[in-house]
């Protein structure tokens, strides 16, 4: 099944949205008072590191993530037998209709069923501010990322693509610090966060929706395009770019490192 790319989506649009203020940004002064707004305002960019070997170009403000770890979660661990999923696996449409009625989504009604629990992991996410000005730039950027909608207390994150909601869990942080930049022998004030996230891997899914379903996989071809849709231009996702709802509710496709490969139906098991 696809992995992470839900996710990844998720975290990005979460994080993008913030704007910060300063004696120089865009804001106009009327009768010698700044009249700070939101269109013209530094906005705080949000962009994946690359885990390419390559120089990846950004300015402060940014916030930049990275996931340097993926592990299993045992204390959330069991076996059991056939199982219905509750949730849309990544990359398999949804069942539900809420465009008429908001309470629409009715778990018991999925249509996909995995013949074994899930198997639960963690991906845990680095989350990295980036800023040149440290009482303007940096705090307010903290204050939000404490909101409870971001990395507060109560922080949820919502994939939409599956409708479900996932815990975010802080590990750390901020770690506030700041290091040299070449820019003019300026520096760059950091605030780092540890956090995770819950997800899940599972073998074949079984589609009861009557007239469909979705056969075994029996041959891996390498390609050039990973298995996603064609639609999807992964330049424009990883970047400072921020991403529009529609973007964050795409269903994604493979998610490969290393050798391009893509899965290819049209060989099938009897």
């Amino acid at each position: 099944m696809p992995f992470l790319l839900n996710e990844d989506a998720a975290m990005k649009y979460l994080l993008q949205g913030l704007v910060v203020h300063d004696v120089t940004d865009q804001c106009p002064v009327v009768s010698g008072v700044k009249e700070h707004a939101y269109a013209t305002g530094r906005q705080v960019s949000v962009r994946y590191r690359s885990p390419e070997d390559e120089i990846a170009k950004y300015k402060p403000p940014a916030i930049i993530m990275e996931f340097p770890d993926i592990s299993m979660a045992f204390d959330r661990m069991h076996q059991g037998a056939r199982t219905q999923l509750p949730y849309a696996p990544e990359d398999y449409p949804a069942w539900w209709d809420t465009s008429n009625d908001p309470a629409g989504y009715n778990p018991s009604g999925s249509p996909y069923f995995v013949s074994d629990y899930p198997v639960p992991y963690n991906i845990d996410y680095q989350i990295t501010v980036y800023t040149r000005i440290k009482r303007d730039h940096l705090m307010p950027i903290l204050a939000a990322l404490e909101g409870w909608d971001k990395l507060g207390r109560m922080a949820t994150l919502k994939i939409p693509q599956d409708g479900t909601f996932r815990r975010i869990t802080r590990m750390s942080g901020p770690h506030i610090d700041w290091v040299p930049s070449d820019d003019n022998e300026k520096k760059l004030f950091t605030a780092t966060y540890m956090i995770r996230i819950p997800t899940e891997l599972f073998g074949e899914v079984t589609d009861m929706t009557p007239g469909q379903g979705y056969p075994r996989v029996n041959e891996i071809l390498v390609n050039g395009n990973y298995g996603v849709s064609p639609q999807f231009n992964p330049s424009s996702y990883y970047n400072e770019e921020g991403l529009s709802l529609a973007e964050v509710q795409e269903s994604f496709g493979l998610l490969s490192v290393g050798n391009q490969t893509a899965w290819n139906a049209a060989q099938l098991n009897p």
